[in-house]
């Protein structure tokens, strides 16, 4: 086994990765194209954290969410996957672990660092997760139909109208039930392949959750109470 294949997988250094990350790495030199390492310059693929030739870090590649944390690319995904993939990588490129490397290789691990901090944050949000679907797949910018738009108008003229705390309570409640609602549709319109429907429904709960906030501002003007 060379260097950046002892580095990357022996088992104290890799402790909180699943095997299926593993074995994402593992074919990684396969996938996602070839680039050249920047010290040995052996082929390295645009997924490999490390050179399998010298155990280099390699800089940060474009990659997509997904496929930097090796996960499939779908709306319903493994919430403790995704967790377990992103402290399993946050743990091999801990800060620690470059102590001895130079300059380079320990801003590289650094910007590694940070986009896999990026993509788990985006994924792990449900809306953001749909919008980065929806971009992927070259779809338009999610819009509000005119019914929607009509109806969380006429939501917002309720909360106007409310006049005890109470009032805006079963709204918001109301807003959070819908939302969840909508957010069930979304993940069957996706698993379907109705990308124009995702959008629609993507729309649908960014309006919602602007409404909660509107709830949110005109509660604080009631006392606690009522």
């Amino acid at each position: 086994m060379d260097l950046g294949t002892r580095y990357l997988y022996d088992a104290q250094d890799v402790g909180g990765l699943s095997s299926a990350m593993i074995d994402r790495e593992k074919g990684a030199a396969i996938e996602g194209g070839l680039h050249s390492c920047w010290m040995c310059r052996r082929a390295v693929s645009a997924r490999a954290l490390f050179c399998h030739g010298c155990g280099s870090v390699q800089p940060v590649r474009d990659l997509d969410h997904f496929a930097r944390l090796g996960l499939e690319r779908r709306f319903d995904i493994d919430l403790a996957q995704l967790n377990r993939q992103y402290v399993g990588f946050r743990r091999l490129l801990a800060p620690e672990r470059f102590a001895t490397r130079g300059a380079r290789e320990k801003n590289h691990a650094k910007a590694h660092g940070d986009a896999f901090s990026a993509a788990y944050e985006a994924l792990k949000d449900p809306i953001r997760r749909a919008r980065h679907l929806l971009a992927l797949e070259g779809s338009g910018e999610p819009v509000l139909s005119e019914r929607d738009a009509d109806e969380i108008g006429g939501w917002r003229a309720e909360l106007e109208l409310a006049g005890e705390g109470t009032d805006i309570d079963r709204i918001a409640n109301r807003v959070t039930q819908e939302r969840e609602v909508t957010l069930h549709r979304l993940a069957g319109v996706f698993r379907q392949g109705e990308l124009d429907r995702a959008a629609d429904e993507v729309a649908r709960v960014e309006a919602l959750d602007w409404l909660m906030d509107q709830a949110r501002d005109r509660r604080a003007s009631f006392p606690a109470g009522g």
